[in-house]
């Protein structure tokens, strides 16, 4: 068996659950279930399956008050705004429009990353970037 057969399982594993989750929340707001519902669950979940990973590799948390401010700055501003906007746009908008909305996610991630510090300048990327959001735009 190739040594890299589980990696490609996982990234597929991985593929169709971003493919999904704009038809399963499409279906959850529809039947009415509150943004708020959703997010705590979809948190919990998260945080569950976080600590049981972090546990058996040995780490521990830490409950610093400089640690509270960090996850509270992840939690709202990577998960609990974002997904408010997501959910109750979801309940108002078509799911083709939601998917051509939601791919267009990963294209802020460089400039974000270049204001940051954490990536450098290339042209290439940036024609890339421009050739991405050109499609997107197209489609929109």
């Amino acid at each position: 068996m190739n040594p890299t057969f589980p990696l490609y399982l996982a990234l597929l594993a991985m593929g169709a659950g971003w493919g999904l989750s704009i038809p399963l929340v499409k279906i959850a707001v529809s039947t009415g279930y509150q943004p708020f519902g959703l997010i705590f669950w979809q948190l919990v979940i998260v945080v569950a399956i976080l600590a049981l990973i972090t546990r058996l590799r040995g780490k521990k948390f830490g409950f610093h008050i400089k640690h509270i401010r960090i996850y509270l700055m992840v939690a709202l501003f990577g998960a609990v705004v974002p997904d408010i906007f997501f959910y109750i746009s979801a309940a108002r908008l078509p799911a083709g429009v939601m998917a051509i909305i939601i791919s267009s996610v990963p294209l802020f991630s460089l400039p974000i990353a270049l204001l940051m510090g954490n990536e450098r300048f290339s042209w290439f990327r940036l024609v890339g970037l421009a050739f991405g959001m050109s499609g997107i735009l197209l489609l929109i």
